[in-house]
């Protein structure tokens, strides 16, 4: 699958928006579902270079395993890829991605979900996501053959900029010099890197939302019922804390501490750990997260909310945990419209 990188500065530092046109955000961009590699027959299991980070220079592209170096611990974890046999390997170890499983009819594949970590698609292809942190399980994710991904961004959402009824819009770090209403909107400049969006000039993402009580809302509109949508998230860290055991940086939010509802209906998603958090200066990654096959929504207005609703302190600073968020996608067989995208956002003040 593509990922997104966005360069980060310091997190105090200024954040660049650049300008974007004024679009009638009616409706969703849509990109078809990116098959993976049939190069491999077999899910095979490989090394790859403990702490290492993505390069500006494009994505690896690669299916083999990289060669091997020390992994991050001595720790096991277990393995177990589609029907294949359970196996145990070193914590680090990077997966040879298998071949594509065969879809039922109507259906594509679209990724393998790691079911032990909230439905994350495990991304095969980049050194930095492809290692074994915890215990995995992979199962084949099939989507709807004729229909699109309908993509809405998190940076759009209204509550970024008008939220609480303030002008400064939704409160973000609790450090000094934490950021505020658009601050809250990180920026990738570099298209080569993959883009979700309305258009391909709108490379951005929501950080910084660390104050419980955040929330993004997306507020969508139908003109008929529909059922068995399947939803996505897309999320990445900047921040975290340290495991003693492996020295590695992970943050963790879960269906309580940080809720998605539709409709106030809430999702059972489990617990996401995001690994491989990269340091501060480098570049972030993002995965999709599989959350639901069966949202309903109904005709008229509909609303998606992420909300943080927690304290779990991380690096002692920062009040709250919460991932990055990119975007969610929807595959419906209804057309969605997004009549309060704010494109606003993204202009320079």
């Amino acid at each position: 699958m593509k990922n997104k990188k966005a360069l980060m500065g310091l997190a105090v530092a200024t954040l660049l928006l650049t300008g974007c046109g004024g679009k009638d955000p009616v409706k969703s961009s849509g990109n078809t579902p990116d098959k993976t590699s049939e190069t491999n027959t077999s899910a095979v299991v490989g090394t790859s270079e403990a702490g290492g980070t993505s390069q500006a220079g494009g994505e690896t592209t690669s299916s083999k395993p990289k060669t091997s170096t020390a992994p991050v611990s001595n720790r096991k974890h277990t393995v177990k890829i589609g029907d294949g046999a359970a196996e145990e390997v070193s914590e680090g170890t990077a997966l040879t991605k298998p071949a594509d499983p065969e879809a039922p009819a109507g259906q594509a594949f679209y990724g393998w979900k790691n079911v032990e970590n909230g439905g994350q698609i495990w991304d095969f292809e980049r050194e930095d996501l492809n290692k074994v942190m915890q215990d995995v399980t992979l199962e084949p994710l099939f989507v709807p053959a004729d229909m699109d991904p309908q993509i809405f961004e998190a940076e759009l959402c209204h509550d970024i900029t008008d939220v609480y009824g303030g002008e400064l819009g939704m409160p973000g770090a609790t450090y000094s010099g934490g950021q505020q209403g658009k601050g809250l909107i990180g920026r990738d400049f570099y298209d080569e890197y993959g883009v979700t969006g309305f258009d391909e000039d709108n490379l951005a993402f929501v950080h910084f939302m660390y104050v419980k009580g955040d929330t993004l809302t997306w507020e969508l509109d139908l003109e008929n019922d529909v059922d068995n949508v399947t939803i996505l998230a897309r999320f990445g860290a900047e921040y975290g804390v340290t495991n003693p055991e492996n020295d590695e940086v992970w943050a963790r939010v879960t269906q309580d501490s940080f809720p998605i509802t539709v409709n106030d209906k809430k999702l059972e998603y489990g617990t996401i750990t995001l690994h491989n958090i990269p340091e501060i200066g480098q570049f972030l990654s993002f995965q999709d997260y599989f959350l639901s096959a069966s949202v309903s929504l109904h005709a008229g207005r509909n609303v998606i909310q992420m909300k943080v609703d927690n304290m779990d302190t991380l690096n002692g600073t920062i009040a709250s945990s919460a991932p990055c968020v990119d975007s969610i996608k929807l595959f419906s067989s209804e057309e969605i419209m997004w009549n309060t995208a704010v494109l606003e956002n993204l202009e320079r003040d």
